[in-house]
């Protein structure tokens, strides 16, 4: 039996390695026992930490009630032990939650006051990242021009990170096809997403986005044939995903609701 602060460290290792496969059902099941063994050692600090990446599996499982919970918690837990990036990244994935579940309004005023707060710090990569977010808050409420602007905006801020333009660019893709682009155009982009995922050989966040994507861009610019393969790969890669999930939206346990503040 590992040492408690030891087993704890391994299991947030093991929270990082199923994000990434990604395996969520198993980064939710980390995530959960890794917050209970960090309160047993007393380092609330990383408890929480470990909080807010369950509630981020979880709403990438579209369980969106439980990751609401669990990340708002996250969140004010973060904000009493002053952990800014913890709160901030919480934050962020409520406005996908609220973007979801059909509160726009909730979902941009979020997203609007994390993007300032991070301008006003000068943190372009914190900028980047709200404006991601707040793109994908205006495109699921069908504002697509918004959507389209604070793409462009994230754009200019990210190319320093080959992963998360692979999925701003499939993303806005989907954007530039509901407002008419020419096909070409609307291909290349998502092209572009496609080719950086492959030689990535994977990215944490958006991975869907960028082949879906380059599927429909394929439908829309004519070439159905090799949006039939594209098509056939998403499904290949979604049915692989979805067998790694052992307990998911019909989980039955309950959540770490736990007091974690000294």
């Amino acid at each position: 039996e590992k040492e408690p602060a030891a087993r704890a460290f391994l299991q947030a290792a093991n929270v990082a390695r199923a994000s990434w496969e990604p395996d969520l059902d198993r980064a939710v099941r980390e995530a959960e026992e890794a917050v209970k063994s960090f309160e047993v050692v007393g380092d609330v600090p990383n408890a929480t930490r470990q909080r807010q990446k369950a509630g981020t599996a979880l709403s990438e499982l579209g369980a969106y009630a439980e990751a609401e919970a669990m990340l708002n918690q996250a969140r004010a837990d973060a904000e009493f032990l002053g952990l800014h990036a913890v709160a901030n990244d919480a934050a962020l994935r409520l406005t996908f939650v609220f973007a979801r579940t059909g509160r726009f309004d909730e979902a941009t005023r979020l997203a609007n006051e994390l993007l300032q707060a991070y301008a006003a710090n000068r943190d372009r990569g914190g900028e980047a990242h709200a404006r991601c977010y707040l793109a994908s808050v205006y495109y699921f409420g069908g504002r697509f021009e918004d959507a389209a602007v604070e793409s462009l905006r994230a754009l200019h801020l990210i190319d320093h990170s080959p992963p998360y333009r692979a999925a701003l660019l499939g993303f806005f893709s989907l954007t530039k096809m509901h407002q008419g682009a020419p096909p070409d155009e609307v291909l290349t982009m998502a092209k572009e997403a496609y080719d950086l995922l492959e030689k990535l050989t994977g990215i944490a966040e958006g991975e869907a986005v960028v082949r879906i994507a380059y599927a429909e861009a394929l439908h829309y610019a004519k070439q159905e044939e090799a949006a039939k393969k594209a098509v056939a790969a998403a499904r290949d890669r979604l049915l692989a995903r979805a067998a790694k999930i052992t307990a998911g939206l019909s989980r039955t346990r309950p959540l770490l609701f736990s007091r974690t503040r000294p």
